[in-house]
């Protein structure tokens, strides 16, 4: 059954733990966020929505993230928080800091 190109954890999360990474793991500066990292790459979905509280279940989101809007994004040189998406090859292509929910897509 094929998944549809956007979904939310709650459908996501039974998808990936049933899945294996084909290849090595790009994991994170450091082992903070590598989870993030990990889960992504388990996914491979062209569009992944979630909520911050979603989003907490995989990794702690560092307070500044909740009221900052610059550490969701995409830079050339990433810290570590940045570093667990951009290094499973996706970028965060919207954020809503209000609604709190991100979107991360594949691709640079």
């Amino acid at each position: 059954k094929a998944l549809p190109q956007s979904y939310h954890i709650s459908q996501a999360k039974l998808y990936c733990t049933a899945t294996t990474i084909k290849g090595e793991i790009n994991m994170a500066i450091g082992d903070k966020y590598a989870s993030l990292t990990s889960w992504l790459q388990r996914c491979g979905q062209e569009s992944i929505h979630l909520s911050f509280r979603e989003l907490n279940t995989i990794i702690e989101i560092p307070d500044c993230a909740y009221r900052n809007r610059p550490s969701w994004s995409n830079p050339q040189k990433p810290s570590s928080f940045n570093s667990a998406w951009l290094n499973a090859g996706y970028r965060v292509s919207a954020v809503d800091l209000n609604e709190q929910w991100v979107e991360f897509t594949q691709g640079q």
